[in-house]
């Protein structure tokens, strides 16, 4: 199966050798390939890319959230941390996170709509998924959000 993937070409690099020699050993002669770098092809930067369909469980709305007193709206039927890194791809993309709830670096505290904050509970966010009128009140200190505690 054929998968997209985001690149950006770049012109060659002429600090290296733009022809090199490759050779080929067969039973009784010896075989010059001469390759020449025309460009170098890298993906995208994260700030780049689309927190799309591939990193996200399908959804059809955004519903709303209150992160540390601030109101954002995240994809619906995600988990937390998913919903994390659609507001903020870099830092949680290259955060230090196992994605599957052992490292417990992306604990939460939250409580629903219409509680105070002495009915938080703690969750790990790669486990939970996301619901309207959530309010989290504390995030782990691995959890850097662009605009919300950056």
């Amino acid at each position: 199966m054929d998968s997209l993937v985001l690149c950006k070409l770049l012109k060659p690099n002429f600090g290296y050798p733009r022809e090199l020699s490759v050779e080929r050993m067969s039973a009784h002669r010896t075989l010059v390939y001469k390759i020449e770098q025309v460009a170098i092809i890298l993906p995208l930067p994260m700030s780049e890319q689309s927190a799309g369909s591939d990193l996200l469980d399908p959804y059809e709305k955004l519903i709303n959230l209150e992160i540390m007193g601030h109101e954002v709206s995240v994809p619906e039927k995600n988990r937390l941390l998913r919903c994390f890194q659609y507001l903020s791809i870099n830092t949680i993309s290259y955060g230090d996170f196992c994605w599957n709830g052992e490292c417990t670096n992306c604990q939460v505290w939250y409580h629903l709509r219409g509680q105070n904050e002495l009915s938080d509970r703690p969750a790990l966010s790669c486990r939970m998924e996301c619901e309207e009128g959530m309010v989290i009140t504390k995030l782990s200190r691995f959890i850097e959000l662009d605009g919300i505690t950056k």
